[in-house]
Formats: C-alpha cells, sequence, structure tokens
C-alpha cells in the first residue's frame, strides 16, 4: 500500500499531533528532555479514537510512535553534544555513561606545506580574552606570550561549604579544558603567607588505562591568585589518587585549577578543599 506523507500524517490522532508538537518544542532543551521514552508510554498518551477501524488505530499509533521516538533521539543526542560545549560539565544522571569513556575522534591530516588534507581541521587557537570571558574571577593572566600556558576553556565549579572540609563536586572535563573551585560566592581561599590550600581527590579509572587499573591519567594543576592567572604548574604523576598542595608565597585570594592532559575526557570522583595553616 504506497501512503504519502500528507495521508501519513492525516491518519495521526488529534491527541498524538499535539503531543508530537509540544516534543517538537522541548527539543531546543535537551537537557530538560529525557530520551528513555518507551512505545508502551507513546501508547498511553495516545487516546484511542471512537469510531475508527482496528487496522487504521494501529497503524496511526505506530506512525506516532516511530515520530515521537525519533525526536527523542534527536533530542538525546543534542543533549550529549552540549556536555563538552565549554569543556567541562558536572556529572549528573544524563551523562554519567561517558564517565571512563574513551572518545573516538576523526584525525586531521595536512602535507608538508600545512594544507589539511582530510579530517576537520584544528580549531582556532582562542585569545586570552575569549578564554577568560566576563567571569571576573580571572581577569588576566601572569604571561601569557606562550598561548601553550593558557587552556583552551576554563569553567567554575563551586564547592560544597555545608561540610568541613569543603566538598568539591563531580566533574568530567575535556583535554585541554580548565576546571576552577570556587566559594558558593564565587571567591577563593584567603592566605597569608605561609599557608598551604589542599586539594584532594580520585579520578574515575578509564578505558584508556583498561590493562593497568591503578593508573590514571594524566592532569596539570594551575592556580589562580588576586584574579591572575598565574603560570607555575604542576603535572600529577598518572595516579588515581590526586593531591595537590598550594603554598602561599604572599598573602591574597587563591583559587586552584586542574587542566585535562589527557586524550579522553577526565572524571572526578567528589574531593575536599581545605587550609593548613
Amino acid at each position: 500500500m504506497k501512503l504519502s506523507y500528507y495521508d501519513a500524517f492525516d491518519i495521526i490522532s488529534e491527541d498524538a499531533g499535539k503531543l508530537l508538537a509540544s516534543l517538537e518544542s522541548q527539543a531546543v532543551n535537551a537537557d530538560k528532555y529525557s530520551s528513555k521514552i518507551t512505545c508502551e508510554e507513546v501508547l498511553k498518551k495516545v487516546r484511542k479514537p471512537k469510531s475508527v477501524s482496528g487496522k487504521r488505530i494501529r497503524l496511526r499509533l505506530l506512525i506516532a510512535a516511530i515520530l515521537i521516538l525519533s525526536l527523542s533521539g534527536v533530542a538525546f543526542a543534542a543533549s550529549h553534544y552540549d556536555l563538552f560545549r565549554d569543556g567541562a560539565a558536572l556529572i549528573t544522571d544524563e551523562n554519567r555513561d561517558l564517565v571512563g569513556k574513551e572518545m573516538e575522534m576523526m584525525a586531521s591530516v595536512y602535507d608538508k606545506n600545512g594544507n589539511l588534507v582530510s579530517g576537520p581541521g584544528l580549531a582556532p587557537e582562542p585569545s586570552l580574552e575569549e578564554v577568560i570571558g566576563d567571569s571576573g574571577i580571572i581577569t588576566g593572566a601572569e604571561d601569557h606570550g606562550d598561548l601553550c600556558m593558557i587552556p583552551h576553556s576554563i569553567s567554575y565549579f563551586p564547592v560544597d561549604e555545608r561540610t568541613f572540609p569543603d566538598t568539591t563536586p563531580e566533574v568530567i572535563f575535556d583535554n585541554g579544558a580548565m576546571i576552577v573551585f570556587t566559594k558558593e560566592d564565587g571567591s577563593g581561599w584567603h592566605l597569608r603567607k605561609g599557608d598551604t590550600l589542599i586539594f584532594e581527590t580520585r579520578e574515575y579509572h578509564s578505558e584508556i588505562n583498561l590493562a593497568q587499573p591503578d593508573k590514571g591519567q594524566s592532569v596539570q594543576f594551575r592556580y589562580v591568585l588576586d584574579h591572575t592567572l598565574m603560570t607555575e604548574s604542576t603535572t600529577s604523576a598518572g595516579n588515581l589518587k590526586l593531591r595537590y598542595e598550594l603554598r602561599a608565597d604572599q598573602d591574597g585570594e587563591y583559587y586552584i585549577g586542574i587542566v585535562g592532559c589527557s586524550s579522553d575526557p577526565i572524571s572526578l570522583m567528589e574531593g575536599k578543599i581545605y587550609v593548613e595553616r
């Protein structure tokens, strides 16, 4: 039986049409839409017309189910795409399936003259102004002449101060992305000369180290002093357990930052930040 698109939509019940319109309007807000919709739920949402044959009912319900599940897939893909729009994200139920997973990417190939042969090509290096944005937490860098010292993005995550020590959230972040922990009001930790700000956490194990269950991905520890991103850095030893001690050489407001140095996303468990005076 041949069926035109016009006829297909014509046989969808009024309720199914309203439901599809509703889902379409929600697709732009993928983070608020759950992809876990089943055919059974679709059937419950679509009311049976009264004077229509059984075959016609089943056909319109099938079409409605296919279209609804298709929209669901679009929303799900958009949600995953947005995870790394800023290079980092809190770990939630929506993205927890990405924790510890390898990332498949298409390589870019260049000829000896620097011309792109295949692949998506390298993204342009962001400027310092683009990276620090307008957060007010970082307003400049100690030395930004060397672009390798500037991460490609910076994201800020507040700690939970209801606990002692302060608890850092679970975070997933990309290669070259920097995460910075702040207090709940966005401020840093005020240290006197000689104080030490300590950060401790543990990485989730990654598939890239499948044969080495105790091996972690490399990260680089950076810090911010009085709204300036400092060039001094320390690279982790590739262990799952992470610890960084920042000793204050002068009085000031300090933040701890972490840059991903692995080809694949790095996921951190809840950690803690505290001061030793």
